[in-house]
Formats: C-alpha cells, sequence, structure tokens
C-alpha cells in the first residue's frame, strides 16, 4: 500500500495478487539452462509465464511439429516410391541417398555440437 498507483497497479492485480519476477544466473541462450531455469520457476509456480517459459514451449512445439512433418514427408515419399516404382528395389536405391544424407547432416551435427532445437530449425 505504500507504493505509488502506477507500481500497484503494475505489481498488484486487484484482487490482491502480487507479481513476482524471476532473473535467472544462467545465460538462457543454452537449452540447458533454459529448461533448468524454466523448471525451477515452474517448481514454485507451475502457472508461471514469461518469455522463457514460452520461448521453450514454442520450441518443444517446433521441434515436435518438423519431427512429425519430416517423418509423415517420409512416409508419403516412400509410399509415392512403392506406387510408382514397379521394381521395389528401385524405390530402395532411391530413398538410400536422402536417408543416408539425413543421416550424415545428424552425425555431423553431433559431432559439431549443435542442437537439434527451435532456433536452429527455423536457420
Amino acid at each position: 500500500e505504500d507504493l505509488p498507483k502506477d507500481l500497484r497497479e503494475h505489481w498488484v492485480s486487484t484482487d490482491g495478487r502480487h507479481r513476482v519476477a524471476a532473473f535467472p544466473r544462467e545465460d538462457l541462450n543454452e537449452d540447458a539452462a533454459l529448461r533448468r531455469f524454466v523448471a525451477a520457476v515452474r517448481s514454485v509456480a507451475p502457472d508461471a509465464i514469461g518469455f522463457p517459459v514460452i520461448y521453450l514451449e514454442a520450441g518443444d512445439a517446433v521441434v515436435k511439429a518438423f519431427q512429425q512433418a519430416f517423418l509423415l514427408a517420409l512416409l508419403a515419399i516412400t509410399v509415392l516410391l512403392l506406387i510408382l516404382l514397379r521394381p521395389k528395389s528401385d524405390a530402395l536405391l532411391v530413398l538410400l541417398p536422402l536417408l543416408l544424407a539425413g543421416a550424415l547432416t545428424g552425425a555431423a551435427s553431433v559431432l559439431c555440437h549443435i542442437p537439434f532445437n527451435f532456433a536452429n530449425i527455423i536457420a
């Protein structure tokens, strides 16, 4: 009640709940640090919101969507190849370079310590 009106309106709701701001010690540009921070905040306030929570959830949603899209595209390509190419071995020969390129790209990202996350998918 000692706060000026502008601050009180910003930090105290009409029903008396107070806004809390938490600041991380770590650099939240690192995925592991972001996950630790959000987990720590949620352990105290499960319904907490804010940029770190939104960024983490949006990033997880994008990664999941890209994984689903990849699997559906691979399935659709495989089905089309099996329908269009009479010898089934030809379908495998067409798919093999695609699968090999994907595996090598994944291996290179692991060797170069490039995480599979929201920012790297969009980039």
